[in-house]
């Protein structure tokens, strides 16, 4: 990786233009801004349209949590 850029992963990472294809490793004066706090976070188990599935797919300790 070149000196002052960075990798950027996609969090559909099957189906995401990202630093591992056609958008390379993004140079650090084209970041706008740092995350803060984690909104919300599943572990992926459920789909969306597997409604049962979705309280125990929750990372509820995550849920409004500081990004370190």
């Amino acid at each position: 990786m070149p000196a002052g850029h960075y990798f950027m992963m996609g969090d559909n990472r099957d189906n995401s233009d990202d630093s591992r294809q056609e958008v390379g490793y993004v140079p650090a004066e084209n970041l706008e801004g740092k995350a803060v706090i984690r909104f919300f976070s599943t572990n992926g188990s459920a789909h969306i349209w597997e409604v049962w599935k979705w309280p125990f797919s929750i990372r509820y300790s995550r849920i409004l949590s500081l990004v370190k």
